[in-house]
């Protein structure tokens, strides 16, 4: 079955506890998204042994952290990217933090079922997300659909205008197992109430983080080309995706070739060009060629169109 991956970074806890929370919220997670252990720039939580916190008043709220190269980082809770976890039910230096008793397999699970909880919007990116990458047909074919659900609407997607909509009772059960409704070009727009997103975002959200691989046989035998950059926020490229754009505005590679010049095994490339793909940023089809610069323009001059009897002024680079 497809699962959200969520990440988790623990902190100040020894392998023994670590594998000990895995294993429980393995046992006891959620129908639709699973934890993976990330480091801690790229978690959605930071579960932290309350035992090693140290308050240094104006200089943060730290945890040191041992990195996989053995480094070691002072972490300040109050900076935490995404939620927090502390295994002490008495914790209060950090407000909204989810309290739980290392030693009780029901706390552990319960701190994790709340964590989900306040993860129901990214859950419900996903699934949606998730929705758009089954339905190519559809998405291909254009135009604005509704999802119904058991005759609630569920979502509005607008491919025309790359938008889409949800309401903010929505399930990621309820967007996965909508049907698609095709509608007329001006049913496009989302009630108020609803949370706008746009759908390279929630393509994106679903290809960086589903377990399954969705990268394309084709990409695996033929030379990937460079497209153009994600329609979405550069925050969201991690490093490695942008390493790899680069590599390929260089020229087309062979996936093995690929995973030379980025030092990385061929998997986690496979994982990497997925994402890109699913957001039309890599090809194996040879891009258009660039249309001719019209003569008189210049590639290193921009002119300022003036209106009707007024002169132009060339600006150059």
């Amino acid at each position: 079955m497809d699962k959200l991956l969520l990440g988790v970074s623990f902190l100040g806890f020894g392998s023994k506890a670590c594998n000990q929370f895995a294993t429980w919220m393995g046992a006891f997670g959620r129908d639709d998204c699973d934890w993976e252990v990330v480091a801690p720039q790229r978690a959605d939580v930071w579960c932290v042994n309350a035992d090693v916190v140290e308050d240094r008043g104006a200089a943060g709220l730290n945890v040191r952290h041992r990195h996989a190269d053995a480094t070691v980082e002072a972490l300040d809770l109050r900076r935490a990217p995404g939620l927090l976890a502390v295994s002490s039910e008495q914790f209060n230096a950090v407000a909204g933090a989810v309290l739980f008793d290392p030693g009780r397999q029901a706390s552990v699970v319960a701190a994790f079922r709340t964590l989900e909880s306040r993860l129901g919007m990214l859950r419900c990116d996903y699934a949606l997300g998730c929705s758009l990458a089954w339905h190519q047909e559809e998405v291909a074919a254009g135009g604005v659909y509704q999802l119904i659900y058991h005759s609630r609407l569920m979502a509005v997607v607008d491919l025309r205008r790359r938008v889409a909509g949800f309401p903010l009772t929505a399930t990621p059960g309820d967007l996965l197992r909508a049907e698609w409704i095709r509608r007329p070009t001006g049913a496009g727009v989302a009630p108020d109430s609803f949370v706008r997103r746009a759908t390279g975002d929630l393509i994106w959200t679903y290809a960086v983080r589903t377990r399954l691989d969705i990268l394309p046989t084709r990409y695996r035998r033929k030379p990937v080309h460079f497209c153009q950059m994600p329609r979405i926020a550069i925050e969201q490229l991690e490093p490695a995706h942008i390493r790899l754009l680069a590599a390929l505005r260089s020229g087309p590679m062979l996936l093995n070739d690929l995973a030379k010049r980025l030092a990385a095994p061929e998997p986690q490339v496979c994982r990497w060009l997925a994402a890109l793909h699913a957001v039309e940023a890599v090809s194996v089809a040879p891009p258009p060629a660039p249309a001719a610069v019209p003569r008189g323009d210049s590639a290193v001059a921009i002119f300022a169109r003036p209106p009707a009897g007024g002169s132009a002024t060339q600006v150059t680079a």
